[in-house]
């Protein structure tokens, strides 16, 4: 039986399979025959883009209809190209398909197709979502032990908001550890993010402090970090003041 890992480098076929469903092949052929009209697609193209139709059957919550499209593409003598298998990667993650979107990945970072940072951020994304906080760090260890990605500062710093929006303020502290280990410079954005996330999510000396930190590093505290900020110190007189209250009742 066919798998998706064999769209990408068929050496294996017994990783992840599904059972072809009549009714849902049949479906997937209409949608080809409309696809290649639409297209203009006649002839046997060595890659096809077919990620439009993927992400909306995935915004439809269908799959396995995804999936079963892009074993028909197969069938036919197609193969899909990076966008597309990036999107079935993301369409499997956001279906809560784990094992399946963590196959394509690694069958990705190991062969020709290189993940945009687009696609890195909206996998991220889904991750933090459902809480698989892990799975992001496993992706970082994963790019960084390639060390062929150009993108990898950027990967680092979406990690940082990732673990700062979801309150993971510890996850985010190693994180910028590692980045700045690994010779990474942490740009004004990502400096701001501290101040804003432990404003947040932290206490208020936690807060100052990382605002001493940017300060020391001569970055300039940006809007959102001085709102952030202020928004904080309001919150902590309002506590004060209704403790007083409370207090003299």
């Amino acid at each position: 039986m066919l798998t998706l890992l064999s769209l990408i480098n068929l050496s294996a076929f017994a990783v992840f399979s599904i059972k072809r469903d009549p009714k849902r092949g049949a479906l997937a052929q209409k949608m080809i025959r409309q696809w290649k009209r639409d297209q203009g697609v006649f002839g046997k193209e060595t890659r096809v883009d077919c990620a439009s139709l993927i992400q909306a059957l995935c915004k439809h919550r269908r799959p396995h209809l995804a999936e079963e499209l892009l074993l028909e593409l197969k069938c036919e003598g197609f193969l899909p190209d990076n966008c597309t298998l990036s999107a079935m990667m993301l369409c499997y993650a956001d279906s809560g398909l784990l094992p399946q979107a963590q196959a394509i990945w690694e069958e990705m970072l190991y062969s020709s197709f290189v993940p945009s940072v687009q696609v890195i951020s909206d996998l991220i994304d889904i991750y933090a979502k459902s809480g698989l906080f892990d799975e992001v760090i496993k992706i970082l260890d994963q790019l960084s032990s390639l060390r062929t990605f150009d993108f990898l500062p950027q990967v680092y710093s979406l990690a940082i908001s990732c673990f700062g929006k979801g309150g993971q303020l510890e996850l985010m502290e190693d994180t910028l550890k590692k980045m700045v280990s690994k010779g990474f410079w942490v740009d004004s954005a990502t400096g701001n993010a501290f101040v804003v996330y432990y404003s947040l999510h932290g206490s208020l000396a936690e807060m100052e402090a990382a605002y001493d930190r940017l300060k020391r590093s001569r970055l300039l505290i940006e809007r959102e970090g001085i709102r952030a900020m202020s928004f904080a110190y309001i919150k902590e007189t309002k506590i004060l003041q209704a403790k007083r209250v409370l207090k003299g009742m």
